[in-house]
């Protein structure tokens, strides 16, 4: 699938914002006429992809030179979601963020598209719209100049961000220096990067075996868990201080860290209160500050502990996320938690409510697993899991699920639907509450 950095999208955009200040105005009046040249801009591009990861992804960069660097992209595609962040550069800061998503439905006929915008007044944002819409699959060009833009609010403790945001983007493009692109620029650092950061003012540096988190750290985030627009991210650790750290220390590398990790998966063993008290937790994802217990899904800050992985769905305003924990045969928890006010105090289970919904359907078609599902000795074996979510800013979702009895290859020893409907919070700690709008049953081919 092809995507291109959409012309119509920044001018539509820039356009359509409500100026409730001079600043506003100026930052959208500039974002209109850099959109308006991007076409006559020299474009410098670098592709990788990796057909043997799994899943397989493809990352491109693209550097935009008109007079300087005036926007910095990354393309990353992966499990067919494409994702898309441009940074607008003007006097080398970023001023605009704009982050663009397409992520198939599970109809195989139509796709969502959503785009975010943040603008930056010295390093702080300033104003953050969200839209989104569906279009047919095949559409590589989407328009959304007609679909209704909504202004969304901004979480505190972000002061700096577009700062960071400078560094990343002049990052990107030092991968540039030699002999990429239409021309071999000689004297890139003196002219391009002149006024840029310092280089690697973007990274994290890797953790010596003596690292700890700071004494005021209590969660530390999760890798691969930040929402796209870069504003929330999950995090694990404790909702009380101090933490000792040194007692969930590994003494193993792992390339996203360095040379130690924390987590309470040690070869050691149980722990006792307090430390076996750790849970996750909703976090800024620029500060690291805790916005709400989300409850206790994943025991550790890697995203991976072999078969138990975190993985994390966000809506495409952020205003709502759901967050599984796999195992080996299933989805080992998974459930659904909404910001408001900048905060996300606790979530609710939609395991029980979609398996609930996935069987009653299986029970009415003639699919083979009915046979089983109603079988006494059978019907409690099938592990249950949730793939491919979709979720909306109001709580409408299309999962596919899958039960199947593990290391069973008779017919009817799986079942595979796809849920749609809409959750909503339920009461105290009970589950989310599903209102279904349909389930499909897929058929299985026989084994072979």
């Amino acid at each position: 699938m092809k995507h291109h950095l959409i012309l119509t999208l920044i001018l539509a955009t820039a356009s359509s914002l409500v100026a409730q200040s001079p600043m506003v105005k100026q930052l959208t009046d500039q974002l209109a006429q850099q959109g308006s040249r991007l076409a006559e801009m020299e474009t410098l591009r670098m592709t990788y992809d990796n057909p043997q990861q799994h899943p397989a992804s493809a990352h491109e960069l693209r550097v935009r030179l008109d007079g300087g660097i005036q926007v910095v992209t990354e393309c990353h595609t992966e499990n067919d979601v494409y994702t898309q962040k441009d940074y607008f550069l003007n006097e080398s800061k970023v001023y605009a963020l704009r982050v663009s998503q397409q992520v198939p439905c599970l109809d195989g006929k139509t796709k969502r598209v959503a785009e975010s915008l943040i603008l930056f007044d010295k390093g702080t944002p300033l104003l953050r719209t969200t839209r989104s819409a569906r279009v047919p699959v095949a559409d590589t060009n989407p328009k959304l100049s007609k679909v209704s833009e909504h202004e969304m609010p901004l979480p505190a403790g972000l002061d700096g961000w577009g700062d960071k945001l400078t560094a990343l983007a002049f990052d990107i493009a030092r991968r540039f220096r030699t002999g990429v692109g239409k021309h071999v620029f000689g004297n890139w650092d003196e002219w391009l990067l002149k006024d840029a950061p310092p280089a690697g003012s973007s990274e994290k540096p890797l953790r010596n075996a003596d690292w700890l988190p700071p004494p005021d750290v209590l969660a530390l985030p999760i890798p691969l868990s930040e929402s796209p627009d870069g504003l929330f991210a999950i995090g694990w650790g404790y909702a009380e201080g101090p933490v000792d750290w040194p007692k969930l220390a590994t003494d193993g590398a792992h390339p996203d860290f360095g040379e130690i990790y924390f987590t309470t998966k040690l070869v050691e063993g149980g722990l006792n209160p307090p430390l076996s008290d750790d849970s996750n937790f909703l976090l800024n994802a620029q500060n690291g500050k805790q916005l709400g217990n989300l409850g206790a899904y994943h025991p550790g800050e890697r995203q991976r502990f072999n078969h138990d992985e975190l993985l994390v769905t966000w809506s495409p305003s952020s205003t709502c996320f759901i967050v599984r924990e796999t195992a080996k045969w299933e989805t080992a928890a998974a459930g659904i938690g909404w910001i408001k006010d900048g905060r996300c105090d606790g979530t609710f289970g939609i395991l029980a409510p979609l398996e609930a919904a996935a069987i009653a359907a299986v029970l009415k078609s003639k699919d083979p697993a009915a046979k089983r599902l109603r079988s006494k000795d059978e019907g409690e074996g099938f592990a249950f899991s949730v793939y491919n979510l979709l979720l909306e800013d109001d709580g409408r979702i299309e999962a596919r699920v899958v039960g199947q009895i593990p290391k069973d290859d008779r017919p009817g020893g799986i079942y595979e639907a796809i849920v749609e409907g809409v959750l909503t919070p339920g009461t105290g700690e009970s589950d989310a509450v599903l209102k279904t709008s349909k389930v499909k049953v897929i058929p299985q081919k026989p084994q072979e």
